[in-house]
C-alpha cells in the first residue's frame, strides 16, 4: 500500500483485500491512514473499545516509523508487515503472507526424524563434524558398521580416522580437508575400515558443507557411511573380465590394423605410381591399361574400407559426434560428385527439400554423409534410365527428419529386401550378377542410422525402382534472416520454365514461388516458343540443357531471334557434365548456365544477378579452388622408409609446388630438424631405427627447450583403423592422412594443418573478442591497450619469481596474468601460464628455465602483435575534449576515415617493447603515406619523407626505448589555386590532386576537394640482428634465351658492422607445383647501407604468361641473410620471368618471343588508395577480363600494393604511368625529387610481372599547347627537362618497354572534344592509342546516389545553367554532350541515360574495331578512356563506381573479341534508294589460327534481306584480312541491321559481331 506525504491512500495491489477483506470498502484513493487504521483494527483484532483510540494511534505510529517491523495475526493468516518512508515524505507499506513458513518448519522437522528412521532401517551410517571444536556425532548404524558400540554422544574425528586403513587415510584427510577450504557441494571417498571380526570392509563415504564460519570456512559437515563391500567385489571381478576381454579385442584390432598396414603400404605404391604415369605423355591403349589399374586399385581400396568400417561398428567403436550441419548446403556438396557418373548414364539427378526443413541440423555430419552417399551411389549403380531424387522433409513427430532417395531402377523382389541389409548380401548373390561390391554398405549404413536414432527402410518393385528412407531425431537451428544467404523475395516477377522432366518441373516451380516469383512450367520446347510469341513479357526464362526434341541452346537460339525476349533473361539448368563455351552462350542470350541438381541460394543468386544486369561471366556457379599462396612453395621434410613411397610421396609433393627432403629413419629426421628450418614434417609411423611414435615424443619434448612456434607434423601412416587419427594426434602429430594417398587430400591435410597453426598462432580472434564487447571497437582497444601496458610488468614479477626460487609468488602472479590472457583469447600464453601456475611447486630447474625462455618469446611476439594492430597504452586513450586529440584509424585515407582535411595532420602512437639485445635492429617501415611525413620517435627525429606510394624505412634503433612514443605529422598541401595550382604543382600526386574524374573536376576551384592524405598503408616495427635487409630488386636475364633464364638480384641491407656472412636466395613456385631453385653466395657486409648483387640461374624455369595465352606462373622468392651466429634477417617477395621487347615501327611487342595485340582500358580504381583491397581490385580486373581486355593502363598514378599481385596472378598486363599529370614546378629541385621518386616505382613495383610498361609524364605542358589558352603563364618548353629526366629514368630498367611521355597525338578524342565519330575510321597517327572515348550516365538507380532529386532535370541543356553546377561538380560535361557531340536529352532522363549510353557504345565500338583493323599498321596497342568511375562521378568509364557496367561496356566486350568479325562501314551515312558499301574483316588476335572457318553475314532492313552470303577460309594467328567488301541499297527509312558472324570447323561461333545504320531519304 502507498501512501501520499499527506498520509492519503494512493495505490494498492488485490492481495490487501485479499488479506482484509473487511476493510475493501474503504480502499478508495484519497482515503486517510488514520480512517484505515480503524478499518484495520476492526479486521485484525478483537479489542476492548475502550483501548481503540491507544491501539489506533500505534498502528499509525508504526506505519509512520521508518523500517518499523512486526507480526500480525488476520484469522487464519499470519501477516508480516514492513513500513518504509519514501524519499518526498510518503509511506510504502508491504504486507506478506507467512502462514505457510510455520508449517515448513513443522514439517522439515517431521522430516528429518522420518530421514534418520529411514536409514537406520537400511543400513546407513550418518555423522555430523562440527569442525571448530571438532565434535563428531554419529548414529548407532554408523558405529555397528565400524565394529563399535557407543560409549560417548560425542567423538573427535581422530575416532573415524582411526578405523580406517593406513593407505587410505590421506585420501579421506584430503577430502575432509577440501570441505573446509573448498566448500565442495558434496564430496565423496572410498575407504577401507578396519572391523574387529569381519576384517577389511570397503565403506563409501559422502559428505557436504553445511555451514560457514564468518572468516568462510567450513564449520559444519554432515554426511553418511555405506557399506559397499559387495559391489567393490564384484568390480574387482568385473574389472579382471573386461581384462580379458579387452585382450581378445586388442588382439583382433592388431590383426585388423596390421593387415589394413600391410595391404594399404603396397596399394599405396600402386595407386600413387598408377596416378603419376597417367599424368604423363601416353598412348590409347596405355592409358587404357592405367585407367584400368587405377579403377581396379580403388575397388580394392573400397572394398577394404568396407570391411573395416564394418569391423568397427561389429565392435561398438563408433562414436557419434553432433555438430552444426547446414543442411542446404551440405547436400549440395554431397550430390556434387555424383553428378559426372549421373550425367554419363543420361540420369537425372535430383534434391527435394521441404521449405520446412530448418536451416541447420545437429547431426553426426560426416556419417549421415557417409549414409546418403552410400544409398545415392547404390541407386546410380542400379538405375539406367529415369531420374534419382533426394528428399529431406519434415518426419511423423516433431524434431523427426526424414530422409529419402528414390530411384528409377532395377528394383529389389519382396523376397530379397530383408537380405540387402545383413553383411556380405545383394539381392543377387549369383555367381552371374552384373553389379559388383562386397555387400556391406547397406548394412552399414542401416547400423550408423540405428546407432543415430533411426531406422533403414526399404520399398520397392522390380522394374519400378526403389526408395530407402530413414528419419532422426534432430535438433534444429534456425537462422536469422539477416544470416540466410539470399533470403530476399522478388516481387511477383513470372518466370517460364522449360523441362521435360515432371520431377524437376514440380521442384523448380516450388523453388521459384518460395522466392517470391511466379512460375509457369512446360514440358517441350514447342510450347515454349508459342508462350514467348504471345506477347507475354518473361523478365526470366529457364531452360533445361538436354531434352529429347530440342535442347537448350537450340532453343535458346530460336528465342533469340524473337523480339519479345529483348529485355529477357535467360539462364540455362544443365545436368550434364559437359561444360558450354561461355562465349558463345553470351551471344545467344544466355545470361548463366547452372549444373542440376541446382541450390536454391546457388538459383537465386544467378537470379539477382540477371536481375540486376550483373556483369558476372558466365560460367560455372561454383568457381574453381585456387591454390592458397600460403599452401604452394612449402620446404617439407619427409619421413619414410618405403622406396616405393618416398617416390609416390616426393612426386605429388613437387606437383603441388612444395619442396621436399627425403630421410628413412626418425634419427636422421631429429638431425635434419635440428639443421633446418621446415615448413611441415611428414612421418611415416613404421620405420627402422626409431619409428615415427619415438621421433615425434622426442621432438616435442625438445621442442620445449626451444624458442619458436610449434612443428607443424601430419602422420603418414597405413594404419587406417579406427582410433589410429586420434592416436596419432595424442602422439602429438597435428595431422594425418592414410595411405594410398593422393594427391588431393594430401594438399588438404598440408593446408589444414598449416591454418590451424595459423589459427593456433594463440593471438585473439578479433570479431569474436568485438561480439563479447557488445560490438565495441574502442573498448575492444582500450582492454588490449591495458594488457599490453600490463603485459611487460607481468613477465617481469614472474621471471623475478622464477629466479628467486619463490614459488608461491610464482603461482600467484601467473594465475593473475592467464586470468586476463583466458579473458581475451590469448591462447597461448594461457596456456604456458597454466603449466606454470598449476606445477609451480613440482617443475625443477631446468623445466622452469626452458618454461621462462618460452614466456619471454611469446610476451615479444604479443607485444609484436599488439603494436602492430595499432594498440596505444591506456594512458594514451584519445581525450578530444582535453588535448584535442581525435582517433583516427590507420591505416585509412583521411577522407574515407571521414576527416575533409588540407595540410597537416599529426598522428601520436604509444607501444612498449621489452629491453633489446644490442645487436638488434629496429626499423619503422611505412607502406604509404600521403604526401609528406615527419617521424620523432621519443622526441629524437627520424627521418623525413616525401611521396605518396612508396614504402620508406627509418632507423629506430637510436631512438627506441622500453616505452615509447610515436609522432607523425603528415601534410597533404592544399596548393594556391592561383599561382601553384594547377599548372605548377609541387606535389607529385599525378591525378590524385589534380584531373577530370575526381571531386570538382581538373579546372574548377573544387577540384583539390576531398584531399587524399592520410597513412593510408600498414605502418610496422621489424626487427632483425646485426643487420636488415631493406629491398629486394629483381630482373631476369634472358642472355641465355628462354630455357635458361637467370634471376638478378639487388638486394639492398643495412649492417652494424663489417663481417663475413651468406645470403641464400630461394626461388620457390607459388602458384604451381615445379622446381625450386636455391643458391648461397658468400658476401662480406659492410657497416652501414649497402647493396650486393647476386644471379640465380633457373634453366627450364616455367615462364609468366598474359591473360588468355598461358598460366601467369609465379615464384615466391626469398633472401635469408646468416652470419656464424645463425640467421640475421630474412625478406620475401613474389616474381614471375617474362620477357618483353618493342619491335620497331610499330612491329609489336613481343611477350616472351611471341607477338601479342594490347587492348586495354585506363584504370584509376579510387582517389583514396586505403578505400582499395586486394577483394576490391580482384573484382575489377575480372571485369576487365570479362571485357576481353587483357591490359590496363594505371592512369597517371601508382596504386595499392594488391592491384600488382593480383595482376600478377590473373595475368592482366600493366602499363604503369609515374604520378606526373599536367604542369608541374619548374625547378631543378622539382625534377630532382620526380627523379628520385620515378626511381622508387620502378625499384619498389618493378618485381611485378604484370608491368609491362613505364609510362612517362602524361599530356606534359610543353607538348600540350591547348594549355595556352587556359593559362597566360604557359610556355612551350615549361617541364620539358622534367620530362626528359623522369624519362631516363625510367630507361634505367631495361626488362620493360618505357614510353617516354604520354603525348596529345595518341589521345584520340574525336567525336567529344573534336570532330565526329567518323574521323575514328581515319588512319591512326601513332603505333599506341593511350586515349578515346565518351561520357554517359550511368543507371538511373545510380545516377540518384550522385545527383539529388530536385537537380535530376536541369531547365536547359546549356553548359552555364546553374542547374548543372551539381552535375559538373560530378565531373559530367553538358558541353561536349549536348554541343559538341550532338546527344539529345530526351524528354526524361530514362531518354537522357539511354541516349548518351549509345552515343558512348557507338563511338568505343567504331573506335576499337578501326584501330584493330589497323594492327601493326601502325597500330600495337590501344587503351580506352576510362574503364571505371572511381567515385561518384558521371563520367567517360563503361562502368559506374558501383561496379555496374553501362552498355559501352558491352560494346567494348564484342570490340575486344579475340576472334572478331569487324564491320568497316565505308558509307558516312545510308540512303533510301543509293547503294551504300561496308567492308568485312576477320580479324585473329590468338596465337591458334582458325582453320576452315566458316564467315556469315546478312544485311536486312526490317523483313527484307538486302545481302546475305558465306565463304569458308583459314584465318591465320595473329592476323586481320579485309575479306568481303558488301553493297546493299536500302529502300524506305527503317534502319539496317549487318550482321557478321564466324564459326570454326566444328560449328562452334567464335566471333560474332552486328551494326546498325539509320537510312536518311
Amino acid at each position: 500500500m502507498i501512501y501520499d506525504r499527506e498520509e492519503r491512500l494512493q495505490a494498492w495491489n488485490h492481495n490487501v483485500a485479499l488479506f482484509y477483506p473487511v476493510i475493501t470498502p474503504w480502499l478508495t484513493v484519497g482515503t486517510t491512514l488514520e480512517a484505515l487504521a480503524e478499518r484495520f483494527i476492526d479486521a485484525v483484532y478483537n479489542v476492548d473499545p475502550g483501548l481503540r483510540q491507544t491501539l489506533r494511534e500505534s498502528i499509525v505510529r508504526n506505519c509512520r516509523q521508518d523500517k518499523h517491523c512486526e507480526v500480525r495475526q488476520a484469522g487464519q493468516r499470519r501477516i508480516f508487515v514492513q513500513h518504509q518512508r519514501l524519499a518526498d515524505g510518503g509511506i510504502v507499506s508491504l504486507h506478506s503472507d507467512v502462514t505457510e513458513l510455520d508449517e515448513a518448519q513443522r514439517a522439515r522437522h517431521q522430516l528429518h526424524d522420518d530421514f534418520l528412521l529411514t536409514a537406520e532401517s537400511i543400513h546407513i551410517g550418518i555423522w555430523d563434524w562440527q569442525v571448530s571444536g571438532d565434535t563428531l556425532q554419529v548414529n548407532d548404524t554408523l558405529l555397528a558398521m565400524l565394529g563399535q558400540s557407543r560409549t560417548q554422544w560425542r567423538y573427535p574425528v581422530r575416532f573415524l580416522l582411526n578405523q580406517v586403513h593406513e593407505d587410505d587415510r590421506a585420501a579421506l584427510r584430503k577430502a575432509l580437508h577440501a570441505s573446509k577450504q573448498d566448500h565442495r557441494p558434496v564430496f565423496e571417498c572410498e575407504i577401507r575400515v578396519h572391523h574387529p571380526t569381519e576384517g577389511l570392509r570397503w565403506m563409501l563415504l559422502s559428505g557436504q558443507v553445511v555451514t560457514l564460519s564468518i572468516e568462510g570456512n567450513a564449520e559444519r559437515v554432515i554426511g553418511t557411511l555405506q557399506d559397499i563391500t559387495r559391489r567393490k567385489e564384484a568390480e574387482i571381478q568385473a574389472f579382471a573380465s573386461a581384462i580379458e576381454a579387452q585382450k581378445a579385442n586388442e588382439a583382433k584390432s592388431a590383426f585388423l590394423a596390421n593387415m589394413s598396414h600391410e595391404i594399404r603400404t603396397p596399394m599405396n605404391g600402386i595407386i600413387g605410381m598408377t596416378q603419376l604415369c597417367l599424368d604423363t605423355s601416353l598412348s590409347a591403349d596405355q592409358r587404357d591399361y592405367l585407367t584400368l589399374v587405377m579403377s581396379s586399385a580403388q575397388s580394392l581400396l573400397h572394398i577394404i574400407n568396407d570391411i573395416l568400417d564394418f569391423s568397427r561398428i561389429e565392435a561398438g567403436k563408433v562414436e557419434l559426434e553432433s555438430e552444426p550441419v547446414p543442411v542446404r548446403p551440405f547436400i549440395q556438396s554431397l550430390i556434387r560428385p555424383h553428378m559426372p557418373g549421373a550425367s554419363e548414364k543420361g540420369i537425372e539427378l535430383l534434391v527435394d527439400i521441404a521449405p520446412d526443413v530448418p536451416d541447420v541440423l545437429l547431426v553426426d555430419g560426416a556419417r549421415l554423409r557417409q549414409i546418403l552417399t552410400n544409398l545415392l551411389g547404390n541407386a546410380l549403380k542400379f538405375t539406367h534410365q529415369g531420374e534419382v531424387i533426394l528428399v529431406v522433409e519434415p518426419g511423423d513427430s516433431a524434431n523427426r527428419w526424414r530422409f529419402r532417395v528414390r530411384d528409377s531402377g532395377i528394383g529389389i523382389p519382396a523376397d530379397k529386401q530383408k537380405a540387402i541389409f545383413e553383411a556380405f548380401s545383394q539381392a543377387d548373390n549369383s555367381t552371374t550378377r552384373r553389379y559388383g561390391g562386397t555387400g556391406l554398405g547397406l548394412t552399414i549404413s542401416a547400423r550408423l542410422v540405428a546407432a543415430m536414432g533411426g531406422e533403414l527402410t526399404v520399398s520397392s518393385e522390380p522394374g519400378k525402382g526403389s526408395e530407402f528412407s530413414f528419419s532422426l531425431p534432430l535438433a534444429a537451428q534456425t537462422l536469422a534472416p539477416g544470416e540466410r544467404p539470399h533470403s530476399q523475395r522478388f516481387n511477383g516477377e513470372p518466370v517460364l520454365v522449360v523441362d521435360d522432366n515432371a520431377t524437376n518441373l514440380r521442384l523448380l516451380a516450388a523453388m521459384l514461388s518460395q522466392m517470391g516469383l511466379k512460375p509457369t512450367c512446360v514440358n517441350n520446347a514447342s510450347e515454349a516458343i508459342d508462350r514467348v510469341r504471345t506477347g507475354t513479357a518473361w523478365p526470366l526464362i529457364l531452360l533445361d540443357a538436354q531434352m529429347p526434341d530440342m535442347d537448350g541452346v537450340s532453343l535458346a537460339l530460336e528465342l533469340s531471334v524473337l523480339p519479345q525476349v529483348a529485355e529477357s533473361h535467360i539462364i540455362m539448368l544443365s545436368s550434364m557434365s559437359r561444360h558450354f563455351d561461355i562465349n558463345m552462350l553470351k551471344r545467344i542470350g544466355i545470361k548463366n548456365y547452372l549444373h542440376k541438381p541446382i541450390a536454391q541460394d546457388e538459383l537465386h543468386q544467378a537470379i539477382a544477378a540477371a536481375f540486376e544486369r550483373s556483369p558476372a561471366p558466365v560460367g560455372e556457379s561454383t568457381p574453381a579452388p585456387v591454390a592458397s599462396p600460403a599452401a604452394t612453395g612449402l620446404r617439407i621434410l619427409l619421413a619414410e622408409d618405403n622406396l616405393v613411397n618416398q617416390k609416390v610421396a616426393a612426386r605429388l609433393l613437387e606437383r603441388l609446388g612444395h619442396s621436399c627432403q627425403i630421410v628413412d629413419n626418425g634419427v636422421a629426421l631429429l638431425e635434419r630438424w635440428r639443421a633446418d628450418t621446415w615448413d611441415v614434417l611428414l612421418i611415416d609411423l613404421q620405420m627402422p631405427e626409431m619409428d615415427g611414435e619415438t621421433a615425434i615424443r622426442l621432438l616435442r619434448e625438445e621442442e620445449q627447450s626451444r624458442p619458436g612456434p610449434p612443428q607443424p607434423t601430419v602422420a603418414m601412416t597405413a594404419h587406417a583403423m579406427q582410433g589410429d587419427k586420434e592416436r596419432c594426434l595424442n602422439m602429438g602429430f597435428d595431422g594425418y592422412i592414410a595411405k594410398p594417398i593422393s594427391q588431393e587430400r594430401l594438399a588438404e591435410e598440408i593446408a589444414r594443418v598449416l591454418q590451424h597453426h595459423e589459427d593456433a598462432s594463440g593471438f585473439p580472434d578479433e570479431a569474436r573478442l568485438l561480439k563479447q564487447c557488445a560490438d565495441d571497437p574502442t573498448l575492444v582497444q582500450e582492454l588490449l591497450a591495458l594488457f599490453g601496458e600490463g603485459l611487460n610488468e607481468a613477465i617481469k614479477t614472474i621471471t623475478q619469481a622464477i629466479d628467486s626460487n619463490d614459488r608461491e609468488a610464482l603461482r600467484r602472479a601467473a594465475h593473475k596474468l592467464r586470468g586476463e590472457a583466458v579473458t581475451l583469447d590469448f591462447s597461448t600464453l594461457a596456456q604456458q601460464l597454466q603449466v606454470l601456475e598449476s606445477d609451480a611447486h613440482t617443475l625443477d630447474g631446468r623445466q622452469l628455465a626452458a618454461l621462462k625462455e618460452n614466456l619471454r618469446q611469446e610476451s615479444l611476439r604479443l607485444m609484436a602483435w599488439l603494436n602492430a594492430r595499432g594498440v596505444q597504452d591506456a594512458n594514451d586513450s584519445a581525450r578530444p575534449a582535453a588535448s584535442g586529440w581525435h582517433p583516427l584509424q590507420v591505416p585509412a585515407n583521411w577522407y574515407s576515415a571521414g576527416y575533409d582535411h588540407q595540410g597537416a595532420l599529426w598522428y601520436k602512437h604509444a607501444f612498449s617493447l621489452p629491453v633489446q639485445p644490442p645487436d638488434v635492429m629496429s626499423t619503422l617501415v611505412f607502406d604509404g603515406v600521403d604526401y609528406l611525413a615527419e617521424v620523432t620517435l621519443n622526441g629524437q627525429p627520424l627521418g623525413k619523407h616525401e611521396g605518396y606510394f612508396q614504402r620508406f624505412s627509418l632507423d629506430a634503433s637510436p631512438a627506441l626505448q622500453r616505452h615509447n612514443r610515436l609522432i607523425v605529422r603528415v601534410d597533404s598541401p592544399y596548393e594556391d589555386p592561383h599561382k601553384i595550382w594547377p599548372l605548377h604543382k609541387t606535389a607529385m600526386k599525378g591525378v590524385l590532386n589534380q584531373h577530370d574524374t575526381r571531386p570538382g573536376g581538373a579546372w574548377s576551384p573544387e577540384g583539390q576537394d576531398a584531399n587524399s592524405g592520410g597513412i593510408w598503408a600498414p605502418v610496422r616495427l621489424h626487427l632483425s640482428r646485426g643487420a636488415t635487409l631493406d629491398e629486394t630488386i629483381l630482373r631476369p636475364d634472358w642472355s641465355q634465351g628462354l630455357t635458361r633464364p637467370t634471376l638478378k638480384a639487388d638486394i639492398r641491407y643495412r649492417a652494424l658492422d663489417q663481417g663475413p656472412a651468406t645470403v641464400r636466395l630461394t626461388a620457390t613456385p607459388a602458384n604451381f607445383s615445379g622446381r625450386p631453385y636455391q643458391a648461397d653466395f658468400p658476401v662480406t657486409l659492410e657497416s652501414g647501407a649497402h647493396s650486393v648483387q647476386v644471379t640465380l640461374p633457373m634453366p627450364k624455369a616455367k615462364l609468366w604468361w598474359p591473360v588468355g595465352t598461358g598460366k601467369s606462373h609465379l615464384y615466391t622468392v626469398r633472401v635469408a641473410l646468416r652470419d656464424e651466429n645463425g640467421l640475421m634477417d630474412t625478406a620475401v617477395t613474389r616474381t614471375g620471368l617474362r620477357k618483353i621487347v618493342e619491335q620497331p615501327d610499330n612491329k609489336g611487342w613481343l611477350i616472351n618471343d611471341r607477338r601479342l595485340f594490347i587492348k586495354g582500358s585506363n584504370y584509376i580504381g579510387s582517389p583514396w588508395l586505403g578505400t582499395m583491397t586486394r577483394k576490391k581490385y580482384r573484382r575489377d580486373l575480372r571485369l576487365v577480363e570479362a571485357m576481353n581486355a587483357n591490359a590496363i593502363r594505371v592512369h597517371g598514378h601508382v596504386a595499392g600494393r594488391a592491384l600488382y599481385d593480383v595482376a600478377d596472378e590473373m595475368g592482366m598486363m600493366i602499363w604503369q604511368d609515374v604520378p606526373l599529370q599536367w604542369g608541374y614546378n619548374n625547378s631543378a629541385a622539382f625534377t630532382e625529387n620526380a627523379v628520385r621518386q620515378t626511381r622508387e616505382m620502378i625499384e619498389q613495383f618493378g618485381n611485378s610481372p604484370a608491368i609491362i610498361v613505364w609510362g612517362g609524364h602524361n599530356e606534359p605542358p610543353w607538348n600540350s599547347p591547348w594549355m595556352e589558352k587556359r593559362f597566360p603563364d604557359w610556355n612551350k618548353d615549361l617541364n620539358r627537362e622534367l620530362t626528359q629526366k623522369v624519362a631516363d629514368t625510367l630507361a634505367e630498367d631495361t626488362s620493360r618497354i618505357v614510353h617516354r611521355f604520354s603525348a596529345v597525338e595518341e589521345h584520340y578524342w574525336a567525336g567529344w572534344y573534336f570532330g565526329t565519330v567518323r574521323d575514328l575510321l581515319a588512319p591512326a597517327k601513332t603505333g599506341i592509342i593511350t586515349e578515346f572515348g565518351a561520357q554517359a550516365l550511368p543507371r538511373l538507380s545510380t545516377l540518384k546516389t550522385i545527383i539529388p532529386a530536385a537537380s535530376l532535370w536541369p531547365k536547359t541543356t546549356a553548359a552555364d545553367d546553374p542547374g548543372w553546377t551539381v552535375w559538373k561538380y560530378h565531373n559530367f560535361q553538358p558541353f561536349q554532350t549536348f554541343k559538341f557531340a550532338g546527344i539529345s536529352r530526351g524528354k526524361n532522363i530514362q531518354a537522357m541515360i539511354r541516349n548518351t549510353q549509345a552515343y558512348q557504345s557507338q563511338l568505343v565500338a567504331t573506335a576499337a574495331e578501326s584501330y584493330r583493323r589497323q594492327r601493326y599498321q601502325p597500330v600495337t596497342a590501344l587503351f580506352h578512356f576510362m574503364f571505371v568511375e572511381t567515385w561518384p562521378s558521371i563520367n567517360w568509364g563503361v562502368v559506374d563506381y558501383l561496379r555496374k557496367p553501362k552498355a559501352g561496356f558491352y560494346a567494348l566486350q564484342r570490340a575486344y573479341q579475340p576472334v572478331l568479325p569487324s564491320i568497316e562501314p565505308v558509307t558516312a551515312q545510308w540512303q533510301s534508294g543509293a547503294a551504300a558499301t561496308v567492308r568485312l574483316w576477320a580479324i585473329n588476335d590468338t596465337w591458334k589460327p582458325c582453320r576452315e572457318c566458316r564467315l556469315s553475314w546478312r544485311i536486312t532492313q526490317r523483313d527484307k534481306m538486302l545481302a546475305k552470303g558465306t565463304t569458308t577460309m583459314t584465318i591465320a594467328a595473329d592476323s586481320g584480312t579485309m575479306v568481303k567488301t558488301l553493297t546493299a541499297t536500302p529502300v524506305g527509312q527503317d534502319d539496317v541491321s549487318i550482321r557478321f558472324t564466324i564459326e570454326n570447323s566444328a560449328g562452334k561461333i567464335v566471333g560474332e559481331n552486328q551494326r546498325t545504320e539509320s537510312v536518311i531519304k
